[in-house]
């Protein structure tokens, strides 16, 4: 570690084996300072090695507190809650705070929290300062009744403003939900009707559409898909997909083509809809599907964010 301009200390070492050429080296480091560090990574040369200059390799690293803050709304929480709370809380990067209701006018808050949240003590935010300390807001299945009218301004003004909002599939979402005549219906990537049949279910091989190859929130996921059969158990039966939206996993359904994962700019902000409630069961599969699950949501809220910081690593492009 850098401790001046030519000055370094030691802070870790390992001796390996290397007669199969190469091995994977991991050095735990910890930094009780925020800011740019410098680390050198250096291998003593060994007998017969032709040049030593590359031995060594200077890495500057910006090291910040958790920088990346997701707010989880729902008014149950089941276990789609539990294992999406597993693959973000404990991601180094990001902080996940989790708002729920126990009963008609009792919150609970869990998880790490903000300097002034307090307020949320009282329910979901209905002024944009009570969610200015997020970055992600990540709504579960419910009625779109149990927002007031001054709650949906809210969040529509933090999309606006640059926020990112995700909105999770369910038996009470969409126009299941009855948001088509709701202010949130404009955040939504598809169009939504209060006609909207109840969601699908069977089993429903999951693809990566054409508009979704190559996208960086699927980064990994995509060759996942392709190599496994990957299904899901349950589909909202949304509408078509409004312009200018993009539709990252689809499904089909009888002769239909549905985005069941799709995004679309909302002013200066950016908005996910995720059409199953059924997706965190990836989580659930032996290998190689399990990842799919965390890859998908940590490299999201990042992604649409733009706070591609890399976690607990840095990011090399």
């Amino acid at each position: 570690h850098a401790t001046g301009t030519n000055a370094w200390e030691k802070i870790s070492g390992q001796t390996v084996d290397l007669s199969n050429l190469h091995r994977l080296v991991h050095l735990p480091v910890k930094c009780g300072e925020v800011g740019l560090q410098r680390y050198r990574v250096r291998v003593e040369p060994v007998a017969g090695e032709l040049s030593p200059l590359n031995n060594a390799r200077v890495v500057t690293v910006d090291v910040e507190k958790k920088s990346l803050h997701v707010l989880f709304f729902a008014e149950a929480l089941g276990q789609e809650f539990k294992v999406l709370r597993n693959e973000l809380a404990h991601d180094p990067g990001i902080a996940f705070t989790a708002l729920f209701r126990t009963t008609a006018s009792r919150f609970v808050l869990q998880g790490d929290r903000q300097p002034g949240d307090e307020s949320l003590a009282a329910g979901f935010p209905a002024t944009k300062n009570g969610l200015a300390p997020y970055d992600v807001i990540i709504l579960g299945s419910f009625p779109a009744s149990d927002f007031s009218a001054q709650q949906m301004e809210t969040l529509v003004q933090f999309c606006e403003n640059g926020g990112t909002v995700i909105f999770l599939g369910g038996d009470d979402s969409f126009g299941r939900g009855g948001y088509a005549q709701t202010p949130l219906a404009a955040l939504l990537p598809w169009r939504i009707s209060d006609r909207e049949p109840e969601p699908a279910r069977g089993i429903f091989p999951v693809r990566v559409p054409p508009m979704g190859t190559g996208n960086p929130i699927l980064a990994g996921v995509e060759d996942i898909l392709a190599r496994n059969s990957v299904t899901l158990d349950a589909v909202n039966l949304v509408d078509e997909l409004k312009p200018g939206a993009t539709a990252l996993l689809g499904t089909r359904i009888g002769q239909r083509d549905l985005a069941v994962v799709a995004t679309q700019p909302f002013g200066k902000g950016k908005v996910m809809g995720i059409a199953t409630s059924t997706l965190w069961k990836w989580a659930m599969q032996p290998e190689p599907v399990r990842p799919a699950y965390g890859l998908f949501w940590r490299q999201a809220v990042r992604i649409l964010t733009g706070k591609t910081e890399g976690g607990q690593n840095f990011t090399v492009r």
